[in-house]
């Protein structure tokens, strides 16, 4: 008690898989009181910069010249904020603001899609796809090269710096059999691609589902990779990291990230994720349980 804590420190450089983009958020208040909170932001002044404020966030003081412009937000005696970890992920609970010089969603896909490029595809590769392509109709072929990137293809991120955004090469990526959600979901999409099928990686929020579209365009919006693909015009959403799926793919459920942000040339927005059918299988199932005192049995 009674103890003051001072914290400082300086970040040089910046992720260049960002491309000179700026990108950043603001947190404004936590769990616990706080005494003061100083936030301090410079900037170029001609940088096309952003702000989107969340839960009643004050505006920031801006002072700019012709070289830079400085927002800050200075704040005293700031209060606890009450917070539930069982409200849907799209709540915003505390006070926070957003920061991005994108324009627009389409401005995230036209930056994503040089970083998603495939690559060489191996020798090795091209034999599996080959043997995949082997199956009789183009679901067949979906689901045996789906089984395998799910299957055997660990799930393993190692996302520090440039990866954290960046997808490895499918070749490397196929050779090592390990790689995280974004290096399964362009093996899987180019397999595809390859075979005559379209497919496209697509970046989703697994927590906010819905809730990306409250936010102004940024690359940080996302936290997932999956894939969406097509056959005979029917829209399929396929999550690479899933483990021994099985079913017909047109009969899979699909994730429940509810929008998505598909990588393909000429994308401008946010894409709604289809509902699930539910309807191959479709199983009732009736439960009764009799409780005859507070702390007896149940049958």
């Amino acid at each position: 008690v009674g103890d003051v804590i001072d914290r400082a420190w300086s970040v040089e450089g910046w992720n260049p898989a960002l491309d000179g983009h700026y990108l950043d958020v603001m947190g404004l208040g936590q769990e616990f009181p706080v005494a003061r909170v100083h936030r301090r932001v410079g900037v170029p002044s001609d940088l096309p910069l952003h702000l989107k404020q969340f839960v009643d966030a004050p505006d920031p003081t801006i002072t700019a010249d012709d070289q830079r412009a400085v927002y800050s937000w200075e704040l005293d005696g700031v209060p606890a904020f009450s917070f539930d970890a069982y409200a849907r992920g799209s709540h915003e609970q505390i006070p926070w603001v957003q920061l991005s010089d994108f324009d627009s969603w389409g401005q995230v896909i036209d930056w994503a899609l040089p970083l998603y490029e495939p690559g060489e595809i191996s020798d090795e590769l091209a034999t599996a796809i080959a043997e995949w392509d082997q199956e009789e109709t183009p679901e067949d072929k979906l689901q045996a090269a789906l089984a395998f990137v799910q299957d055997d293809v660990r799930y393993l991120g190692i996302e520090m710096g440039p990866r954290g955004l960046i997808p490895h090469g499918v070749s490397e990526t196929f050779g090592r059999r390990f790689g995280d959600c974004k290096d399964k979901s362009l093996l899987l999409a180019t397999a595809l691609n390859e075979m005559g099928i379209e497919a496209h990686p697509a970046l989703v929020h697994t927590r906010r589902q819905r809730g990306v579209r409250e936010l102004h365009p940024t690359a940080y919006a996302f936290n997932h990779a999956i894939v969406r693909a097509r056959i005979d015009g029917e829209e399929l959403w396929l999550d690479a990291t899933r483990s021994y799926e099985r079913g017909r793919p047109t009969h899979m459920e699909p994730p429940r990230f509810e929008s998505a942000l598909v990588l393909e040339s000429g994308g401008s927005g946010l894409s709604e994720m289809s509902a699930a059918k539910l309807e191959h299988p479709q199983v009732e199932r009736e439960e009764i349980y009799a409780a005859t005192e507070l702390y007896g049995p149940v049958s």
